[in-house]
């Protein structure tokens, strides 16, 4: 199984969580050195990369999250052995049960372990202003005695680690749990708002709590940065599946990924389901920071494969682009592709590194929603090109789906009558049985609103137009 790593689409990230972590501190230990220097945050916009607005704290703010150590002793038996539940970089966790808060897992700070009271501040810090579904709770905390304790909700089946090598835990409940990490990070990455932006940066099966219903809470805040910048997000391998990330991106690549997943586990899995959960995978391992999805498109796309698994139906993609690798040098394509990218909206094209699995692309095609096609005066010089126009034009009619057609350096009349350069490529085929289907599909293609090349001023402008009438094909299908 996979596991999200969140990670940052800027050099310069913002400060103001240390802030928040020094001016709280100044609140909820007033025997320090500040001791009435300051006893509520105002309103403060720091910088880095952008302002951060900081909201504002008081003592009597963070009071009622104030547990008397002789209760926490009370509820975990004097902090016995018998009641550890875990031990992590923060520390040693037990179960407790608390006459007011019910049953409570209680984190005792370890300085041993390499965590201390930056650790201790930012979880509070963030719990205390952070509230999801899939995010933990934090009950309260405790400094007193020497003692720093946090205490959280307890999550009775325990944290993802335990669990990841059972059985028993089916691939539908895997997927869900995958589902709600994911909108646990896209929480802190793009609903809180950009100036508090965080970024989780511990994300491990060990870190995911799982409660009674087997929901998923991400855990442990310790090592959280806040970021006034956009985030992409990381999906790599678990530690313990033994197999790297570059392993992973090869068998995916070669369309073998069935060799390297767990049988028990793939005869559960439904094929359409791991197609696009594989994908979206996969492009989260990308190198470059600026082509892998933000966590609403992760989220998107996990909620597809779900959909697909439960039996509903669905789109695997919301846009195919066809178009011929080698007539791609002003990078058209990777601009239209980022630009929908950037805007969520899910798509299609096949990678120029990987092989051409016409299978893959088959299904691609017939499980996309709307269809672009870039015409070249070289689109002809392979036959595939055609078939896949051909398979378009099809899906179209029996759909009634959109297609948008783009005349790169060909006029729409050269390709409509195979005429010019683009006859001359086409003529290769004269005898070809599949010719008059060819032509067919080519006439149907030109006859659909399209964009030329030629009348726009850039390609920039070009991009946004192709964005636009996209996302207007997507409006007029949902409606």
């Amino acid at each position: 199984m996979l596991i999200f790593l969140d990670y940052p689409m800027c050099r310069h990230e913002a400060k103001g969580i240390r802030l928040i972590v020094k001016k709280i501190s100044n609140i909820l230990f007033p025997d320090k050195d500040l001791i009435g220097l300051r006893t509520r945050l105002e309103d403060m916009t720091f910088g880095g990369g952008g302002g951060i607005t900081i909201p504002p704290f008081s003592q009597k703010d963070m009071e009622h999250l104030r547990i008397p150590l002789h209760e926490i002793l009370l509820a975990t038996n004097n902090l016995s052995e018998n009641n550890i539940i875990a031990v992590g970089g923060f520390g040693k966790v037990y179960q407790g049960l608390s006459e007011q808060h019910g049953t409570i897992a209680v984190k005792q700070l370890d300085r041993r372990h390499g965590q201390g009271d930056h650790e201790f501040m930012m979880e509070i810090a963030l719990l205390s202003a952070y509230k999801h579904e899939n995010l933990v709770s934090l009950v309260g905390y405790c400094d007193k005695d020497g003692e720093k304790i946090l205490v959280l909700k307890y999550e009775i089946n325990g944290s993802l680690d335990k669990h990841v090598h059972r059985k028993d835990l089916t691939w539908i409940q895997r997927l869900q749990i995958c589902l709600d990490v994911a909108k646990g990070l896209k929480y802190l990455h793009e609903d809180v708002g950009a100036q508090h932006r965080i970024l989780h940066r511990d994300v491990k099966s060990s870190n995911i709590l799982l409660d009674e219903n087997w929901k998923a809470k991400i855990s442990d805040f310790g090592l959280s940065k806040n970021s006034s910048c956009k985030c992409a997000v990381r999906l790599v391998n678990a530690r313990e599946y033994h197999f790297s990330a570059e392993l992973a991106q090869n068998h995916y690549e070669k369309d073998t990924l069935d060799e390297i997943i767990d049988s028990g586990l793939r005869s559960q899995m439904n094929s359409d389901c791991l197609s696009i959960y594989s994908t979206i995978a996969y492009q989260c391992l990308k190198k470059r920071r600026d082509e892998r999805p933000t966590m609403g498109l992760v989220v998107d796309q996990l909620e597809k494969a779900l959909d697909y698994q439960q039996g509903l139906s669905g789109s695997l993609h919301d846009v195919y682009i066809s178009f011929r690798h080698r007539d791609t040098e002003c990078h058209i394509v990777d601009d239209i592709y980022d630009a929908l990218h950037q805007g969520d909206v899910s798509t299609y094209k096949d990678e120029v590194t990987q092989s051409r699995n016409e299978s893959v692309l088959l299904k691609a095609i017939e499980r996309s929603r709307l269809y672009v096609i870039i015409f070249t005066k070289k689109f002809a010089i392979n036959s595939w090109y055609l078939d896949e126009v051909a398979k378009i034009i099809d899906c179209m009619k029996e759909k009634r789906q959109f297609l948008l057609p783009i005349f790169l350096n060909v006029s729409r009349s050269d390709v409509r009558t195979q005429k010019g350069y683009f006859g001359d490529v086409m003529s290769e085929y004269d005898r070809h049985p599949r010719m008059e289907v060819w032509r067919n599909a080519l006439v149907e293609a030109t006859n659909a609103p399209g964009l030329e090349y030629s009348k726009f001023r850039s390609s920039a402008d070009l991009v946004t137009n192709v964005v636009e009438e996209i996302k207007n094909g997507l409006s007029t299908q949902d409606n």
